[in-house]
């Protein structure tokens, strides 16, 4: 409860003081949606107990009595009880409103209805009804801070009771997503580092041995892709992206997955002015970003098998990392790497270099060329227009879609900037991510055509029949005001 404040005050910005907060109440949320019945059954009778006893000692005037044979010290603390839930159920609900506005966008209910209860029986206890005055001429404040933490209660607890009585319709399930019929080893290979990179990584990553997770099949076969993948800002944890490439490694594509320094701080970083033009920017962090992937792809040599063709060639990358991806593409081809067939794969896309040496070359992209530039419609941390720049930049070959929120059942589905991180993996994801890096595989192994048609575009169905917001595809880009 108290990191935040402590993030905050050691100079890390709201997003990322908020951060950890979030990633404890998704673990919070998901305990809560997996033994709903039982947590929420013990949450009512609390409160049912409570309202029970308050009423019976109101109404034969027991209280007194009850605290007659207790030292004051023992009074106090009993008395104080009810204050402290009040303020762990309005701290934390003031807190979930934030992670809601910057990170969660609705999709948990169950999490605010726990708060809610907890504030509902804080006010239980607390309220005098003898003092409670609703007259205007006799309202007083005691009145006004029952009434308004009460309102705020049922403000919580509403949104889920449709999911408490069973009443909300189910998502659907997506069973073909969890990837192919290969098994796998992933090994973990720290790569060179450039000196110049070395000593200006910041002390968030400084624990972090970067290095080159290759997720390669058992039984690999002669001319099997090769496919590279890259994470976010700030989060190279490969837990984060291991879902993604079991689909890919999973599928016969050797999957190399690389930690690069996305914390560094170069000579000029507090000189420069951040100029933002057709998805670019012109941050001086690019360049020894760019340098230690360059020498993770180096790497690849001391790693990769004989049997690896690098000519069919797959890369992603997930919000910074997917402008790094438009330069690992850049980098490949340069290397004569995805010369036969090339899918990229951008996810929530942030800024890709500006320097004119980082320039993206689309003159080699290959004929048998595809790329999915990716929108989550409740993204709060990236610009849209980022994704429709990187589109435009790899041409006509490329689909800009946006992955709709449903919000009509319990869970709620709502599309936001992490739907591609392992830990938030959801039947959203199954249907929006997942099954799209399937496909993208049998893509690349030449089992999969892509007709963006209703097929692809369908998300299911509830399980009152009424279909989940399908996938828009962005063929008239002049919506976006870019």
């Amino acid at each position: 409860m108290f990191e935040p404040i402590v993030l905050l005050f050691s100079g890390r910005n709201i997003i990322d003081a908020i951060w950890p907060a979030a990633v404890g109440s998704l673990n919070f949320s998901l305990a809560l949606r997996e033994n709903m019945i039982q947590i929420f059954s013990i949450c009512f009778l609390v409160l049912l107990l409570v309202a029970v006893i308050k009423y019976l000692y109101v109404k034969n005037n027991l209280l007194e009595e009850f605290f007659a044979d207790m030292k004051q010290r023992d009074k106090d603390t009993f008395r104080s009880l009810p204050f402290i839930l009040l303020g762990f159920g309005t701290s934390m609900a003031v807190l979930f409103t934030l992670l809601n506005l910057a990170y969660l966008r609705g999709v948990f209910i169950l999490l605010p209805a726990f708060y809610g209860i907890c504030l509902l029986v804080a006010v239980i206890m607390i309220v005098d009804f003898d003092k409670l005055k609703f007259s205007l001429k006799e309202l007083n404040f005691h009145t006004v801070y029952n009434i308004g933490f009460l309102i705020i209660s049922i403000v919580l607890i509403s949104p889920a009771v449709p999911a408490f009585i069973g009443i909300a319709p189910s998502p659907p399930e997506y069973e073909l997503a969890m990837g192919g019929e290969y098994s796998y080893t992933t090994t973990q290979h720290p790569y060179p580092m450039p000196p110049e990179v070395e000593e200006i990584i910041g002390n968030y990553e400084g624990d972090i041995d970067f290095s080159i997770y290759a997720a390669i099949p058992d039984e690999i076969e002669q001319g099997a892709p090769l496919a590279i993948l890259l994470h976010g800002f700030a989060n190279p944890g490969y837990a984060t992206y291991v879902d993604w490439a079991h689909v890919l490694a999973s599928n016969g594509i050797a999957t190399m997955y690389i930690q690069y320094p996305s914390d560094v701080w170069p000579e000029t970083w507090d000189t420069y002015t951040a100029v933002y033009e057709n998805g670019t920017a012109n941050y001086p962090h690019h360049v020894p970003r760019v340098a230690a992937i360059n020498s993770a792809l180096d790497y690849f040599s001391e790693i990769l098998p004989e049997e690896v063709d690098e000519s069919n060639l797959y890369v992603g990358g997930h919000s910074l990392g997917a402008g790094y991806a438009l330069v690992t593409m850049d980098l490949a081809l340069e290397r004569g790497w995805g010369n036969e067939s090339l899918f990229v794969a951008l996810e929530a896309s942030y800024a890709r270099p500006s320097q004119e040496e980082l320039a993206i070359n689309t003159s080699l992209l290959p004929e048998r060329f595809e790329a999915h530039v990716v929108i989550n419609q409740d993204d709060m941390t990236v610009d849209d227009c980022y994704s429709y720049h990187h589109s435009e930049l790899l041409g006509e070959d490329a689909t800009l879609m946006t992955v709709q929120s449903d919000r009509k059942g319990y869970p709620r589905l709502v599309s936001t900037h992490y739907m591609q991180a392992s830990e938030t993996r959801d039947t959203l994801a199954e249907w929006g991510f997942y099954r799209m890096v399937h496909l993208e595989a049998q893509w690349l192994l030449g089992d999969h055509e892509f007709e963006h048609g209703d097929e692809f575009t369908s998300m299911g169905e509830w399980s009152n029949g009424e279909p989940v917001n399908p996938i828009i595809i962005h063929e008239d880009k002049s919506s976006f005001n870019c």
